[in-house]
């Protein structure tokens, strides 16, 4: 779908208009760091003053860029109003959901993580968003093992403008403690599977490596604790 006229219209800030036009121009040849200084520089001048506005033309500039050649600029927009948004759910949870899409269109694990963290911001502690919620786990947990498994191929697809990523390591425990919350709120109805999670996790925190053993004992014996839950719910059920 080409960029159409009708579509940059819609920006109503004239500085934004001109930012997305000049990088649209000049598509293959804009930088994420170069993206990420100028659009932070208009956002620090009008955010405040026309937040709704401001929103509204950050979200059909990163249309327009999605349309483009260059399919690392359109993350770089959405990655900084998840940022700006991040205490208003509906906004958040909008630029969260076309982050994720594409970071995932990318191939790129560490920013498809951290969509979802936007996305658990957004769900967390909501019995009627329970649902969401537990599929944003099943994503962090599908992407942390990406991360584990396959580190190097994994960051290799990583383009950041502010930090690197983290060590393989850190994944893991992340990846233990994505896996012990999964298994909580799924045991009642799946037993098996959040047994088979906790098993998981329990070996990562196992491992000596893996932050201060003081804190391992006590997620081991979290874990543990859930397990025999699990296994009474299997009796209850059995009987």
């Amino acid at each position: 779908m080409p960029i159409t006229p009708a579509l940059l219209q819609k920006i109503q800030i004239p500085e934004v208009g001109r930012l997305a036009d000049y990088v649209i121009q000049n598509n293959r040849h804009i930088s994420p760091r170069f993206l990420s200084r100028e659009f932070l520089t208009i956002q620090d001048r009008y955010a405040d003053r026309y937040y709704d506005t401001f929103c509204h033309d950050a979200g059909v500039m990163a249309k327009c860029l999605e349309q483009g050649k260059n399919p690392e600029l359109p993350g770089v927009i959405y990655s900084a109003m998840c940022k700006l948004t991040e205490f208003f759910p509906r906004k958040l949870e909008y630029f969260a959901l076309k982050g994720y899409q594409v970071a995932e269109r990318n191939g790129d694990f560490i920013h498809m993580m951290a969509r979802l963290n936007d996305l658990k911001k957004v769900y967390k502690n909501k019995p009627d968003k329970l649902m969401q919620y537990i599929d944003v786990l099943y994503g962090q947990e599908r992407c942390l093992k990406e991360l584990c498994y396959n580190y190097n191929n994994a960051i290799s697809t990583f383009r950041s403008v502010s930090r690197p990523p983290a060590s393989r390591e850190s994944y893991y425990l992340m990846l233990a403690n994505t896996q012990t919350e999964l298994a909580k709120l799924i045991r009642r109805k799946y037993p098996d599977q959040a047994k088979k999670k906790l098993l998981c996790a329990r070996n990562i925190y196992s491992r000596d490596r893996i932050e201060s053993p003081e804190r391992n004992r006590a997620s081991i014996a979290y874990i543990d604790m859930n397990l025999r839950k699990i296994e009474l719910v299997k009796l209850i059920q059995e009987s």
